[in-house]
């Protein structure tokens, strides 16, 4: 019943099986997901909450209540303390509020088109904890059985990635394709607030086949649920339910519209006559002409350099974008601090 992306790459549906792919395809077909909190979306405790009565439970947007009910009754308890900045989303994962049975939500969307991934909604007990994201994060990847990448960006992603892998082999609720490789990023936004170790590790712009992405098209996506937390935080669980899918469902239909408007001109005297927007050409003319004068700046940039020291560059790249984690620092930005000046002033 609920609507996905019709531009994210999905085997089956809009490109050929892995077997026919080229060698540079992967880099074009691997999906590319942002996960996040909405912390408005809350929901007040019901004075009788057997009276409710749900029609569309896990059909949309939302996760289906009582599988998920059974990953939080028997998933283990991690939380850690957060090793990277104070982050507040890890550690203050077990506040509680006693008014409200739903403290916010956490979803995934496509990360360069921006429409919400169906069936991976979820609701927070406390605070955002690692249990909620996970059943989320898996939820989501269910979308791309046939793949074997993907590529994950989450503001907390240095600390969820530690045991992410771990949850889900402790949890028989959460399925991952063991064959499935995960490569995790932090938006460009959120990454200036981690700490200096986290640029390289976590950067999308040190991320191969990521393109031009920001990685922070959800903060977009909850600006229009937020005109309806207010009003759906004292509905009934099923009417907040069904308002909340409703919202989302109408955000992907815009979607699917504007793709197809944002993509083609359809002539209405042509029948079905179709030329490409001048908005993709005038992306596609920039483009040109942005790689053809970087690409002579380069040039003369690298015939500068000594031919040795541009080959041993080229080779540690290479590895660090096979192999990533502890290759990645070459690309840290070394700091050195300066001299401490002091300087006093006497008034007489």
């Amino acid at each position: 019943l609920a609507l996905f992306c019709p531009a994210c790459p999905q085997i089956g549906i809009n490109i050929p099986p892995e077997m026919e792919w080229k060698v540079d395809d992967r880099l074009l077909y691997w999906p590319q997901l942002t996960a996040d909190r909405n912390m408005k979306l809350v929901h007040q405790i019901q004075k009788r909450p057997k009276d409710d009565v749900s029609l569309s439970d896990g059909e949309l947007f939302l996760v289906r209540w009582a599988r998920y009910a059974n990953h939080l009754a028997n998933a283990p308890e991690r939380q850690p303390k957060s090793k990277c900045s104070n982050h507040w989303a890890q550690n203050n994962g077990n506040i509680n509020w006693n008014h409200l049975d739903c403290t916010g939500k956490g979803a995934c969307a496509c990360a360069r088109h921006g429409a919400f991934v169906p069936h991976c909604m979820v609701d927070f007990q406390k605070g955002e904890r690692q249990i909620n994201m996970d059943y989320s994060i898996c939820q989501a990847l269910k979308r791309f059985p046939s793949h074997v990448q993907a590529l994950i960006v989450y503001d907390i992603c240095c600390q969820w990635s530690i045991h992410f892998r771990q949850c889900v082999s402790e949890s028989k609720f959460l399925e991952l394709y063991d064959s499935m490789e995960i490569t995790g990023a932090v938006g460009k936004w959120h990454l200036a607030t981690h700490i200096p170790e986290c640029f390289p590790k976590f950067s999308l712009n040190f991320v191969e086949g990521s393109g031009e992405l920001d990685g922070e098209i959800l903060e977009t996506l909850w600006s229009k649920l937020y005109e309806v937390a207010g009003m759906a935080q004292a509905m009934s669980i099923a009417h907040h339910q069904e308002v909340v899918d409703e919202h989302m469902k109408d955000s992907n239909s815009r979607k699917m519209i504007w793709i197809r408007k944002h993509l083609f001109y359809i002539y209405p005297r042509a029948g079905i006559t179709q030329i490409p927007a001048n908005s993709l050409c005038e992306k596609w003319s920039r483009a040109k002409k942005g790689l053809s004068e970087m690409g002579l700046t380069f040039e003369q940039l690298s015939d500068y350099l000594d031919a040795s020291l541009v080959q041993e560059w080229t080779a540690q790249e290479r590895v660090a974008m096979e192999k990533r984690g502890d290759h990645l620092n070459i690309y840290q930005v070394r700091l050195e601090k300066c001299r401490t000046f002091i300087y006093s002033a006497f008034w007489f």
